[in-house]
């Protein structure tokens, strides 16, 4: 086991104060490389030969380095790891410094000196496994100070505050995510499929709601969009149901609500297949996948950028980002992000306003961390209107105009949101570490809609007029031990704790009169006269409760490693009169879910997985066009089998998945329209994926998702073969940007994405045409008067191609029409 004793027989220094530590913000022992602080020493005269033939090959060999500008600690991280190098460096040279980057062929001492050009630091290759790297020397001929000697495992390998995964070569998406319960881990190193995308990404497509980042996965089909006249960020993974709501908050579930924002988000990660052992129940829709936004913090270096936005027809918004650290060691931090937009949107008669308010602090001490997030964020959207339910029995029409307004104008909903969330950690010994976390959501929501239903061919619809609205109070909590310890040639990393979610929601509505309209053909009707709305304090509860344990087994140089555990989750819901308060119904189901996975290195730079996982989630909500609408099913049991392939070639990535994923199937039945549990429903699918930068300048993004999904053990086998609603057997993605060489400062990037055809019901008769899309963008950089200004341009649906986009629950939904977006960012 490693401690500072150990390290003391080795003839280290001992404990060094804080600001000599080593704080390069990630776990340097996750990414397999060590940045270890050596002494220097002497040696005989044939030891030195010896060593100067092992520098002078070191310093000859050449490697493929991709690694993009960050603050110099992560990019010597990343230097060690791809070099295969140990890096000796002063922790305290380092705050504030960030790197330019290297990308290339290049020898060690090349790459290191490129990688620290502009930062006052040098260099030097000391023997074929070492480098160290010291303050450059200035011109009066001062002496250069040794490394102090400090254990690698200053920062806690088992810490998640202050410890972002690096970006990967192209800086579209980040080396390593969060893995729950587990802590932060390499994606090369974990048995299952993650992904995170940065904020590079978000910046460069100028996305503005979770769905616009998750679209660049091909395993997500977006359903609804809450930025294109929807309610809500709704989107299945590999086929299955997920929405904002059932995401989470710098790994907090519950705290996520319809439209969250993006301003204040620094990553969007991506989990995909059930992931309950990690964690817990996401929420009613988790089997899918799970998300992890990541809230922005303040960096070492200090943050001021003012952006203008402009959305076409005439919506306009402003977004301040500012962030500091203080203290002599950059110890206490603050990050503010306040925006506020309104105007026209894409879609007729649609108007939006949103205004976000957010404060990030955080402690970073020697063996204590903290952060805490206090956020406001109010949505009002005129005009609005989600889904469009069909009836059965008719082939469905072609998609209207994508600008059309298919409800009514007078259609609102208005959201208000509040948000405290807070987390703590604490080494209490060298590798273990107590985590807790805590936060709260409150949500008060109240709308008017004339929601369509489509009752023929010819496009004609039914608007279901009604009104209603909820409050929400969610309430979540955990703890977790995470450690590392070895015995024998085993290297463990165990985790293990408890889990606490209190979902309550006091909601209401009430139906009005039906009116008519048309998909191409709109009718606009006059405003009905609304009934007033008192919300009631509670119509149902949800409590879940779990413990859980997890090891992850390292062995053979961690060519071999290997993750398993189990968690209890118990789930206890409750229906209750908004009268009186009275329980009317409610259930209570237990399971325990086990996972193991398996990740073996054959070589460098390639891991081949499988793993196995369950999941447990309460059952679907019935859709508005039941006769049961709004009732929840009892929860059940999901599984997952999947193997892959993922290779690491430094400037470029690629994974290769097959799974298959069963789960429980509840669909509206065409005859009775009760929504209920229906048979199971199993997805076999493959993925591709490729990211990262090719060639200097060229940054890729892109992936292939073939699925076969099909029902079985349904009842009297009427639907037993027949495929799951709104699953398309392929998608297609890809992103990329390129840097102009003739024009300093400019890069341009396209988007296309491929859906292919669905069907909208259960019967397999009525199916959705298979669409394509192109998006367009530019960036470009300027100074003026020494001031960075980034000017971003891009056309969403560049051809403007009107099309079904999505089939969610038997629910159609119209892909967004053409959008321009200008921003206009100035760093001061």
């Amino acid at each position: 086991m490693r401690d500072r004793e150990r390290g003391n027989n080795r003839g280290t220094a001992g404990a060094t104060p804080a600001s000599r530590r080593w704080r390069a913000g990630v776990p340097a022992v996750e990414l397999g490389t060590t940045l270890m602080l050596l002494a220097l020493g002497t040696g005989s005269a044939a030891a030195a030969e010896g060593t100067r033939a092992a520098v002078t090959v070191a310093q000859a060999a050449v490697t493929a380095f991709a690694i993009p500008p960050q603050p110099v600690a992560g990019a010597l991280l990343a230097f060690g790891r791809q070099a295969g190098v140990h890096v000796a460096v002063d922790a305290a040279l380092l705050g504030g410094l960030t790197s330019p980057g290297v990308t290339g062929s290049l020898s060690t001492a090349d790459a290191l000196a490129r990688l620290l050009t502009g930062t006052g630091l040098t260099g030097t290759v000391t023997d074929a496994r070492t480098v160290v790297v010291r303050k450059a020397p200035d011109s009066s001929g001062a002496l250069m100070l040794d490394p102090v000697t400090v254990e690698g495992a200053s920062i806690s390998a088992t810490s998640t505050i202050g410890a972002p995964p690096p970006a990967y070569a192209g800086g579209q998406v980040a080396r390593g995510a969060r893995i729950g319960a587990l802590g932060n881990r390499d994606v090369f190193d974990v048995p299952f499929s993650v992904t995170g995308f940065t904020r590079d990404l978000i910046d460069s497509q100028q996305a503005r709601t979770m769905v616009e980042v998750l679209r660049n996965d091909p395993a997500i089909t977006i359903n609804q969009n809450a930025n294109a006249g929807g309610t809500d960020d709704v989107f299945n993974i590999r086929g299955f149901l997920t929405a904002s709501g059932d995401t989470a908050f710098d790994g907090l579930y519950g705290l996520n609500a319809r439209q969250p924002s993006m301003e204040q988000i620094e990553r969007v990660e991506l989990f995909k297949g059930p992931n309950a052992l990690f964690n817990g129940r996401a929420g009613a829709f988790s089997v899918g996948g799970a998300v992890n936004l990541v809230p922005k913090r303040a960096t070492d270096q200090p943050v001021t950028a003012l952006t203008t936005r402009y959305l076409s027809d005439g919506l306009f918004g402003v977004h301040a980002d500012v962030g500091r650290r203080f203290g002599a060691d950059k110890q206490f931090g603050v990050r503010f992000n306040g925006a506020f937009r309104d105007g026209s949107a894409n879609i007729d008669d649609i108007d939006k306003r949103n205004e976000v308010t957010a404060v990030a602090i955080d402690y970073r001490g020697e063996r204590f961390r903290w952060t805490g997030d206090v956020d406001y964020n109010f949505n009002r959207t005129d005009g609005a209107f989600g889904g469009m339910d069909v009836m059965p029995g008719f082939a469905i029409p072609s998609a209207p105009d994508a600008s059309t307004q298919l409800g009514q104008s007078w259609s609102n909903l208005d959201q208000t949101k509040t948000r405290i969330a807070s987390r703590a950690e604490w080494d209490i010994a060298t590798d273990w570490t107590v985590s807790v976390a805590a936060g709260q959501l409150d949500v008060e929501e109240r709308y008017q809609f004339a929601s369509p239903i489509l009752i023929n061919a010819a496009g004609d619809t039914l608007l279901d007029v009604y009104t209603g609205g909820a409050q929400t109070r969610n309430r979540t909590a955990e703890a977790v031990v995470r450690g590392r310890f070895e015995t024998g040639p085993l290297r463990h990393t165990l985790s293990f704790g408890t889990s606490w979610m209190e979902s309550r929601v006091g909601s209401v509505f009430t139906d009005l009169s039906d009116v008519s309209s048309n998909i191409h053909n709109p009718v606009r009707w006059s405003k009905p006269a609304f009934p007033g709305i008192d919300l009631p304090t509670r119509t149902s509860q949800t409590v879940t409760r779990s413990q859980f344990a997890g090891d992850e087994i390292a062995l053979f140089g961690e060519r071999l490693i290997v993750t398993g555990g189990a968690r209890r989750t118990v789930i206890e819901t409750g229906n209750y009169s908004a009268a009186t308060g009275a329980k009317t119904s409610g259930y209570k189901g237990d399971a325990i879910t086990p996972a193991v996975g398996v990740a073996v290195k054959p070589m460098a730079g390639v891991t081949l997985y499988a793993n196995y996982v369950e999941a447990l989630e309460s059952g679907g909500t019935a859709p508005l066009n039941a006769v049961n609408r709004d009732e929840t099913l009892a929860p059940a049991v999901s599984d997952q089998i999947e193997a892959g392939v993922k290779a690491d070639f430094g400037a470029i990535g690629a994974t290769l998945a097959l799974f298959e994923i069963t789960k429980a199937s509840a669909f509206t039945d065409p005859d009775t329209l009760v929504y209920a549990t229906n048979g199971r429903q199993r997805h076999r699918g493959i993925e591709l994926s490729t990211f990262g930068e090719p060639v200097p300048g060229l940054r890729l993004l892109a992936g292939l998702t073939v699925m076969d999904a099909e029902m079985t053990r349904t009842a009297g086998g009427a639907y037993d073969g027949k495929e799951p609603i709104g699953v398309p057997k392929v998608q297609a993605r890809l992103f990329g940007e390129w840097g102009v060489p003739a024009v300093q400062g400019l890069s341009v990037n396209g988007t296309v994405a491929f859906t292919g055809r669905q069907y909208a019901d259960a019967d397999n008769t009525q199916t959705v045409n298979s669409w394509a899309r192109l998006d367009l963008g530019a960036r470009y950089v300027l100074d003026i008067r020494e001031t960075p200004v980034t000017v971003r341009f891009n056309v969403e649906n560049v051809l403007d191609t009107d099309y079904w986009s999505s089939v969610d629950r038997g629910s159609l939904y119209v892909g967004s029409p053409r959008t321009f977006l200008l921003t206009t960012t100035v760093n001061f």
